[in-house]
Parts: C-alpha cells; structure tokens; sequence
C-alpha cells in the first residue's frame, strides 16, 4: 500500500486507470487481479486510483509506422483503453500541474514497447515507464523503502512461473534482463533483493 501510495509522489501526481481496466482487472473478486501475483496485496488497493470513462475513446491509434502496426497486434482492448485515456489526458494536460507529463506505468514489454514506439513518431504523447525501472527511481529518490523495492522485484520474477500463456521467449529475455539490471542497480543503493532458494 505504501508503494502505491508514493506513486503520487506526495500528491503531486495522480493516478489514474480506465473504467475498462478497472472493471475487468482490478476488482478484488476477478480472476486476473493483481493479487493473483502479490497476494499480500489488500483488496483494497486500487481504490485510490481515478477511473477515467473510456467510453467513446479511440484507441485504434493506426499509423504508417510498420514497427508499430506490428506491436499494435499484441495490444488487447483493455490495455488500449488505458493507453485511450492517458493520450486524452496527455493532450489536455497543463505542463505547469504535471511538468513530467504524462505516462504509463506497466510491467507488460508488448505495451510499453508499442506505446514508446506511438510516442516517437508523434501518434501519442505519452511517456512509458517500464515498473521495474520506476521501482529503481523511486528507491534513489527516496521515495520508497529499497528494501520494499527488492521485494517487489522478487515478486515481480515469480510471476513467470504462474503465467497461463507465458510471453514469446525473446520478450521473455528482455523482461528477465531487466529485472537483473534492476536487481544490480538496487544492491548498489544498499541492499540486495532477496532471492528465492
């Protein structure tokens, strides 16, 4: 809950979902709620989270770009509906609230991947945020416990072993690299995850 709630870097930033995604994925009694991975996460968990009505969004976001035409086939409509609101809410935004901008937080490298790709050649206006990373930054910037962060890692590589339809193995290998990229760079703030026997 902590985590969450340094997501808000004080109540600086907000954090947002789609009605979509919060109806089909972060209601406490659905199937793919985040607690199937984190059990320990509260059921109530989300519930600070603002749900933006996606209804009526487009979020087909087609473009010449083939690199992310091809991504684009990797994308299902819930994760479009987020991407539909954040894009809504970038394109709105006053850089004076939010100076960061915009940006999508997400464990998923097919998502991220294509929103980066959307977002470089100027179909969108969303930063993408791998969750791994933004576990690193937020432990250098104090803002969560680096304890807590290993932790999360950890939680986060144990995940592959309940997958229902585990990733392509090159998307695998990115995610893997990534964790241990991440594991290096948290023992060098003090302390190191702890790993599974």
């Amino acid at each position: 809950m902590s985590a969450l709630a340094a997501l808000t870097c004080g109540g600086r930033r907000r954090c947002v979902t789609s009605v979509r995604m919060r109806e089909s994925e972060m209601k406490a009694l659905m199937g793919n709620h985040p607690r199937k991975y984190a059990p320990g996460l509260r059921l109530d968990a989300f519930d600070k989270f603002e749900a933006v009505d996606d209804a009526g969004l487009d979020s087909s976001f087609t473009c010449s770009d083939p690199v992310a035409e091809t991504l684009a086939r990797k994308v299902g409509a819930v994760d479009r509906s987020l991407v539909a609101v954040l894009d809504q809410i970038a394109s709105t935004h006053v850089p004076d609230d939010e100076p960061e901008g915009v940006a999508l937080v997400t464990n998923d490298e097919a998502l991220l991947s294509w929103v980066q790709t959307l977002t470089s050649v100027g179909v969108i206006g969303v930063l993408a945020i791998a969750s791994i990373d933004l576990l690193v930054e937020m432990s250098r910037c104090g803002a969560m416990d680096v304890d807590q962060a290993g932790l999360a890692l950890e939680a986060e590589e144990s995940e592959y072993g309940t997958y229902e339809n585990p990733p392509a193995a090159e998307v695998l290998h990115q995610k893997l690299r990534r964790i241990r990229r991440a594991a290096t760079q948290l023992a060098g703030l003090g302390t190191l995850p702890r790993r599974r026997p």
